[in-house]
């Protein structure tokens, strides 16, 4: 069972947090997937992942009051990462990033 976050998040913020949340596991198992593809691919499928990843750090930063703990913020994180795998509509939400990701890049 997840431990109860200290945080309180709008639900605005909390979806905002997911929908990025989807995009950064998507963009990661895209850059899995990508290994064999050509350099040049590759490094836009990496690249879209970085751009994934740093736009989710930075929401993070202003969606987590700047009290709450890295602790707060992990626990919230963990749980919000276990909804995700357990939900089937945010799974077939990363398996269209993640295909959507890898066309773009098979398109260059």
């Amino acid at each position: 069972m997840p431990k109860k976050s200290k945080i309180n998040l709008s639900d605005r913020a909390l979806l905002k947090l997911a929908e990025f949340t989807i995009s950064v596991i998507a963009s990661a198992e895209a850059v899995k997937e990508a290994k064999d593809l050509p350099e040049k691919q590759r490094k836009a499928v990496e690249d879209m992942h970085s751009t994934y990843l740093y736009t989710f750090e930075q929401i993070q930063d202003v969606v987590f009051p700047l009290d709450c703990t890295q602790a707060d913020v992990d626990t919230a994180m963990n749980n919000l990462a276990a909804t995700i795998d357990k939900s089937d509509v945010a799974k077939e939400a990363v398996e269209k990033v993640k295909k959507e990701i890898l066309e773009t890049a098979a398109a260059m």
